[in-house]
């Protein structure tokens, strides 16, 4: 019969549940959809699914070798197949690489711990599982149409006695799926009332109430009444069984309310889990994903402004959350895309559904292992290695009103894997010690190794990507229909997921084709190809490289960033582009975006305008604090409206009559027709303005603009003594009050004013609680630091009036000169240098100075070099190790104290200056002139003009 597989289960330890739909009406034939037929909803069961044993012969024994194993076996009562065959072999590093093995297949599963022959050497269980048996040796690649032989009929559907009577047919249109959308609200004793949506209709079940007007309200609008949480679940579970419905769907559900859902076979979506792996959000909450996905979806947006309120009753709010739940499942084309995911990797699409991306990768490379003759890699316990990643280079700082180009690597990872034949016949079988520290000229063995091999399989299922990538796309601009458009890209978008996360795998300790040499590698070409770009541009080219990060790199044209001068820019780039791109075969970078300005301060933090051909423009924002979920949405629009007010465009409609009046035509003939942003005075009285109008509009926002989103790394009592987080330590306290938390999950939370002298972590609370915003935490963790670490890299702003606007006051202080003393041996008396005691006048060697001086330096040094975490943003220092303040939240950095040291070397020249001693003179101008902190850098300053000076 054929059968339409939807889902798989594995029960027992040799019996597997294809779980679908009969498709009857169908003559047996090569190609169909499963549409075409009459579908019922079923169930097969296959029977005996072991795996095969593959055993290798010592010395070519290979008749000694199978009379052990008939003995064996007879001894066993099993019934057996033997077969002589050939494998490949790439991660097995005492065995050759093509490998001549008996095959032996029983009929009933066997252990072979107890088999022992002297005439074998090797021992190798093909499949893990059942389910990993079926997939892989059946060749089914996601829902698909099934041909199933010797077919029984039994209780609860269909039973079959191996997995020989299964075979896959093809990949076929989805059915007509019963999808229904599930929200729940539970307390302490289950469940207490659910909304069930689908087919465009809610069914809705509650707990009786003891509150007379809510129980009216409830049966007015045909909710089931139930006695008990138990009878609600009973019934919940019944409807799900009589509509027969295929595919559940629902938001970050609690496991222990799933575990009690009729949902066992089912195919199963948390929109909260999948949104998390295919799109940028804080929280992923319903209303966040609604607000995401509604920007070009008009009955999205009717349907959140007709959102009730929590006030209106929340069964009223479980209603609209279930048709929510329905419309991000379709807004976001989740069963489109997992369908076509679980068919590229050859996967459950329940486990697509999961984001469970390694899994996905292992099933795609055993699927190919396994066509081409590969013996499958052991499944072993790794201990996490740490390796070098990308390359980041040192951003040179600064307000870029010149053009600037950002040039992209094109999938670089996937590409070097096929540049230079990266393989676990290659390079991972080259050096199988799992090293991470290999020298540059190991490297360069590697290479040459690889290049000697034939192309390995890993470049071959990546080429075959990206061919395949390329046909799609090259059918979506032949004039398809807008559905073929869609599902086009849904499928381009999948195979780019699936082959962007290949290297992953690789450098995942969890993963079974983890090999850290081929990981290492690869990031050290990556490293490489970011210096040789670098060195091509400036060597080359004659441009600069101001940014560059791991596939990225961004480079200072020396062009006015005005409209007129884009086509020149991209000749520009066009020319470093030939020249880094003619190195290569599969390697290739292209122009990602060209900056009019760029408001670069940090790495991988920026800020800055492009331009199209079209003279549009776009802000575009890069790792700064706006799009930092830790932030608050208060926090990011003043610092979205402050960078806007930065990157002004001149050259827009109507922005330089707003801003200047009748100034505009003087101020167009300076400068060539283009207005500076960086130390425009105008602009500078605007972003003043702009930020008193916010701060005075603080207490009129919303109070859902200061929640604050932070992720639970682990649950929350594993943190122990770091529960003074304050996301931790509001966690700890809602479990206690019933709900639930645990590792991924995201914690919503504001910040209160303090009870008393309470901590800050127990400022924090849930937004429903009813509770007093402090505000003077928001300015000063939340939102002050934000906006100073954007000014500071533009001229004309002083910190000072920027804190006078924010009611704060200048936290900077001036460091006094530090004074520096001697204690005489003889009276311990504090004194300068000088050759006798003030106390006893008894006579000081030069030498006690000396021994004393190398003691201070060698104290100071090491002092300097010790030196703690300090946050950039509020200069609190931190005595542990973590990445960000618990303050503010900002990075932290640890930098020596090179002015601390300096004002030392100071103070002690001066202690010293009345002795006249040459050594000790000598001692100090020997530091003090390798001090960094005086030297200055003048091009950071003088950047422009330097840059002008020498282009002429």
């Amino acid at each position: 019969m054929y059968f339409y597989l939807l889902h798989i289960d594995q029960i027992g330890s040799s019996s597997i549940l294809l779980h679908g739909k009969v498709i009857g009406n169908i003559e047996r034939c090569a190609l169909f959809d499963a549409i075409d037929g009459k579908l019922v909803s079923s169930q097969v069961r296959v029977d005996g699914v072991h795996s095969p044993v593959f055993m290798k012969a010592a010395d070519g024994r290979v008749s000694e070798l199978q009379a052990d194993i008939e003995a064996f076996m007879n001894r066993m009562d099993v019934k057996y197949v033997l077969e002589n065959v050939k494998k490949q072999n790439a991660f097995y590093a005492n065995l050759e690489r093509h490998i001549d093995l008996i095959k032996v297949v029983c009929a009933s599963k066997v252990s072979f711990d107890g088999f022992f022959s002297e005439y074998s050497d090797a021992i190798i269980t093909e499949f893990m599982n059942p389910v990993e048996n079926i997939i892989v040796s059946r060749g089914i690649r996601g829902p698909c149409v099934l041909w199933i032989d010797g077919v029984r009929v039994s209780g609860d559907g269909y039973v079959v006695d191996s997995a020989e009577c299964v075979r896959f047919v093809c990949n076929s249109k989805l059915p007509e799926l019963t999808i229904a959308a599930l929200a729940v609200r539970a307390n302490n004793h289950g469940i207490n009332g659910y909304s069930l949506f689908m087919r465009g209709k809610t069914y809705d079940g509650v707990v009786r109430s003891t509150e007379a007007e809510y129980m009216e309200r409830v049966e007015r609008i045909g909710c089931v009444v139930h006695a008990t949480p138990s009878s609600l679940l009973s019934h919940l579970n019944a409807l799900i069984r009589k509509e027969s419905v295929d595919c559940i769907v629902y938001h970050n559900l609690q496991g222990a309310i799933r575990r009690k859902l009729d949902i066992f076979g089912r195919i199963r979506c948390d929109v909260f889990a999948f949104a998390s792996g295919c799109m940028k959000g804080n929280d992923y909450s319903i209303d966040e994903l609604m607000r995401s996905l509604s920007m070009n979806d008009g009955q999205m947006q009717m349907m959140m402004k007709e959102k009730p309120m929590m006030e209106e009753g929340w069964f009223e709010c479980l209603q609209w959350e279930s048709k929510a739940i329905a419309q991000i499942f379709t807004g976001m084309y989740a069963l489109q895309l997992s369908k076509e995911m679980s068919e590229i990797s050859g996967y459950i699409m329940n486990r697509v559904f999961k984001n469970m991306r390694a899994e996905r990768i292992e099933y795609t490379l055993l699927h190919e292992l396994y066509a081409r003759g590969y013996l499958f890699p052991p499944v072993m316990a790794r201990k996490e290695v740490k390796y070098t990643g990308g390359l980041v280079l040192s951003p040179q700082i600064g307000f870029y009103e010149d053009i600037v180009l950002l040039l992209d690597f094109n999938s670089l990872y996937p590409s070097i894997i096929q540049e230079f034949n990266v393989c676990f016949s290659t390079i991972g079988a080259a050096d199988r010690s799992g090293s991470v520290q290999m020298s540059e000229e190991q490297m360069k063995m590697l290479t040459e190794y690889s290049k000697s091999c034939e192309v390995g399989i890993l470049p071959q299922i990546l080429e075959g990507f990206v061919k395949r990538r390329k046909a799609v796309k090259e059918l979506m601009r032949h004039g398809a229909s807008p559905e073929e458009i869609m599902m086009l890209e849904v499928r381009q978008k999948a195979l780019k997921l699936t082959a962007n996360s290949m290297y992953g795998c690789l450098g995942s300790h969890g993963s079974r084709f983890c090999n850290y040499t081929m990981a290492c590698y690869i990031t050290f070409k990556g490293r490489e190809l970011l210096m040789e770009s670098k060195r091509i541009a400036e060597e080359d080219c004659g441009m600069k490289i101001v940014y560059g990060d791991t596939d990225s790199v961004m480079v200072y044209c020396g062009i006015p960033g005005m409209n007129v001068n884009y086509v020149k820019a991209i000749e520009k780039a066009s020319v470093l582009k030939d020249a880094i791109n003619g190195r290569y075969r599969n390697i290739e970078i292209g122009i990602e975006k060209v900056f009019k300005k760029l408001l670069l301060y940090k790495k991988k933090k920026y800020a800055g305008l492009w331009m199209d051909g079209s003279g549009g423009s776009f802000i575009e924002y890069k790792g700064l604090d706006l799009v930092r979920r830790d932030f608050c949405g208060a926090s990011k629009k003043i610092c979205k409206k402050v960078i806007e007010l930065l990157l002004l465009d001149f050259e827009g409609d109507g922005v330089l009559e707003s801003v200047y009046g009748d100034e505009k035509d003087m101020r167009l003939s300076v400068n060539g027709g283009m207005i500076m942003n960086d130390g425009n005075a105008r602009i500078r009285e605007m972003v003043y303005e702009e930020l008193k109008k916010l701060v005075d509009d603080l207490q009129n926002l919303p109070r859902d603009e200061y929640v604050i989103y932070n992720t639970l790394s682990k649950a929350p009592e594993d943190y122990g003594a770091s529960n003074a987080l304050p996301h931790v330590s509001l966690a700890l306290r809602l479990k206690e009050e019933g709900m639930k938390f645990d590792q991924g999950d995201v914690v919503c939370y504001v910040m209160g004013k303090a009870v008393g002298n309470e901590s800050m972590a127990k400022k924090a609370y849930n937004l429903s609680e009813c509770v007093e915003i402090d505000y003077e935490y928001y300015i000063s963790s939340q939102i002050l630091p934000a906006v100073l670490r954007i000014l500071n890299v533009v001229k004309g702003f002083h910190a000072d009036k920027i804190n006078g606007i924010f009611g704060v006051e200048s936290t900077e202080r001036v460091e006094p000169g530090r004074n520096v003393s001697f204690l005489t041996p003889c009276c311990e008396t504090s004194q300068n240098a000088l050759p006798v005691c003030l106390t006893c006048s008894k006579p000081i060697s030069e030498a006690f100075y000396v021994c004393k001086v190398i003691e201070m330096l060698r104290k100071e040094v090491s002092a300097m070099y010790n030196a703690l975490p300090k946050c950039g943003g509020c200069g609190v220092l931190c005595h542990m190790y973590i990445l960000n303040c618990f303050h503010c939240g900002y990075e932290l950095d640890v930098a020596a104290s090179n002015q601390e040291f300096d004002v030392f070397l100071s103070g002690l020249e001066s202690a010293c200056e009345s002795l006249g001693s040459k050594e000790m003179s000598l001692l100090i101008r020997k530091h003090t002139k390798v001090s960094g902190y005086r030297r200055i850098d003048l091009r950071r300053y003088f950047e422009k003009e330097i840059s002008r000076y020498e282009s002429k």
